[in-house]
């Protein structure tokens, strides 16, 4: 049991410690929002459409078909962080300098040299 908790703790808070740590918090109190909403909603939805085993004969085996859907749903949570949440906003440099260069060339015969001019900006 102690295994399980340390694993759900890590699902839920392992990727809102890198969100935080990129200086994005409400990217990781959104990631924390759908990684708890999505494997309880798959799991609630299943649940509904299969009901205990009581009440309609065999339409559902006991508890395996929920499982499957808070799978499900801890997958789709998974996919839309990596997906949606998961990358760094590009930053646009303000100060960027442009800087040249100037190399000169001779040819190896020694009969022609140019003098040519490098930039980046």
């Amino acid at each position: 049991m102690e295994l399980s908790a340390v694993g759900a703790l890590g699902y839920l808070l392992a990727p809102s410690i890198i969100h935080v740590a990129h200086h994005r918090p409400a990217i990781s109190l959104a990631s924390t929002s759908v990684r708890l909403a999505l494997p309880m909603l798959a799991m609630t939805g299943v649940a509904y459409q299969c009901p205990p085993l009581g009440n309609q004969g065999d339409k559902c085996e006991n508890g395996s078909w929920q499982a499957l859907g808070f799978a499900a749903g801890i997958l789709s949570a998974s996919l839309i962080d990596i997906g949606l949440f998961s990358y760094d906003a590009p930053t646009t440099e303000s100060n960027q300098t442009v800087q040249f260069s100037v190399a000169p060339y001779v040819s190896q015969d020694g009969k022609r040299g140019e003098l040519r001019v490098l930039g980046t900006f």
